[in-house]
């Protein structure tokens, strides 16, 4: 039950930093919004594939769903 749990998760985490990231996108030029920009920037780290860019986002994108994961824990037992 615990893996089934994780991977929810997991895949709920997914879901969400791509719809972050995704439904932000507008073209460069016409950016206002500092979720615009955040999807951008993230983007751009991405692109850029050097190590420390990399490992920057691997740690970023893993404290994201530990939060997320947490949320969804304490959601499950106050509910």
């Amino acid at each position: 039950m615990v893996l089934d749990v994780e991977s929810s998760v997991q895949s709920k985490c997914l879901e969400v930093v791509g719809s972050a990231v995704f439904s932000n996108l507008v073209s460069y030029d016409r950016l206002s919004t500092d979720h615009q920009k955040m999807a951008w920037s993230l983007l751009n780290i991405l692109a850029d594939a050097t190590s420390v860019n990399l490992w920057f986002v691997r740690n970023y994108l893993n404290f994201i769903c530990l939060l997320l994961f947490v949320l969804f824990i304490l959601i499950r037992f106050i509910i």
